[in-house]
């Protein structure tokens, strides 16, 4: 009879030798026949593209797809802001293959902290979605100026605030609850040259444009437009409201935006469902990308944009991960449904 001594290794049922120090490890891969998902990091995806395809010719974006290809997992999100869909389709990475690409992971608290500033296309992206989601047609986009000008920043924040406390004092009088808005307070015009400090704000209708304009106590030329909104929405007055940051005459000029704390979050939805192939030609053919958002599908068979018209999107390429990028702009042009975005 052999004897038996223990060596820290077991035969399964087809006679493989499994090392016992690793079997808890296989059992958690396995676990119910399953395997783990690999992790991918969240990073700035809209910083990363640096190229637009717009420009280049079909011989040029074949080379790109022989060379780079569509390789890897690529993810889909949309945004939902009020009627506008926003579809972002770009590549996601394991933080390995982050590291090797020079990708930086997203930080939480950083990313928090960054939400709350207006710098750059990004930041104003998501001032327009906030304006889009909270405000309609007949809501108010008001520019407010002094007469007086105040001695800074600092006193116009403070102007600005003591006017969104009495709008509420008055609404909660009449039984309205406290005003939705946005504001930003500027010193710089559109085209960066200094200007007077004064705010642009939106906020809803519910109390009269009357009381609205006379609880502002600084005099100055001020303006009042309903809002109207277009096939793109409110984005052409969210874009003037949020402009760039401005570097005049050496120095900076920093403009302060502020919300209330009762607006609502566009909703958002990410999936991997969009295939390799379809990226592919997307890339290739730009009229293939309408086509594939109006007739996409979910699995039980409803199209997944439904009640959503095309309205306009746009390809770039990465030439440091060889990836594409691709932004899709979709309209509501039928009511919304139960259950739907």
């Amino acid at each position: 009879m052999k004897k038996m001594v223990k060596t820290g290794k077991t035969e399964n049922n087809e006679g493989l030798v499994i090392n016992s120090n690793s079997s808890s490890y296989l059992s958690r891969r396995i676990k119910k026949g399953r395997r783990t998902r690999a992790r991918y990091i969240d990073y700035d995806y809209e910083s990363s593209y640096t190229q637009s395809l717009e420009d280049w010719d079909e011989y040029l974006i074949q080379r790109l797809l022989l060379d780079g290809k569509v390789k890897g997992i690529y993810a889909t999100k949309e945004i939902y802001s009020g009627d506008q869909l926003e579809i972002e389709i770009y590549p996601e990475f394991t933080r390995k293959q982050s590291k090797a690409m020079g990708i930086q992971p997203i930080d939480k608290k950083k990313q928090q902290e960054m939400q709350k500033k207006l710098n750059g296309k990004n930041s104003r992206k998501k001032f327009w979605r906030l304006c889009e989601h909270n405000f309609h047609n007949g809501d108010f986009w008001i520019t407010l100026t002094y007469t007086r000008e105040p001695s800074g920043m600092d006193e116009a924040l403070e102007n600005m605030q003591k006017f969104i406390r009495n709008i509420n004092g008055k609404r909660r009088r009449r039984g309205i609850p406290n005003a939705k808005y946005l504001y930003v307070t500027e010193e710089v015009s559109e085209d960066g040259e200094v200007v007077r400090i004064h705010h642009h704000l939106f906020m809803d209708s519910l109390l009269d444009l009357e009381t609205v304009m006379k609880t502002w106590k600084h005099g100055g030329r001020n303006e009042c437009r309903r809002i109207e909104k277009d096939e793109d929405g409110i984005q052409g007055a969210a874009f003037y409201t949020a402009k760039e940051k401005a570097d005049t005459r050496r120095r900076k000029y920093k403009k302060r935006w502020s919300g209330s704390k009762n607006l609502e979050r566009p909703p958002e939805k990410k999936h991997h469902q969009t295939k390799a192939r379809d990226i592919r030609r997307m890339v290739r053919d730009r009229d293939y990308i309408e086509q594939y958002v109006n007739n996409a599908r979910l699995r039980s068979g409803i199209r997944r944009y439904d009640g959503y018209t095309y309205s306009h999107s746009s390809v770039y390429f990465n030439d440091c991960n060889a990836q594409f990028y691709i932004q899709i702009r979709m309209r509501r042009t039928q009511p919304k449904k139960e259950g739907c975005g």
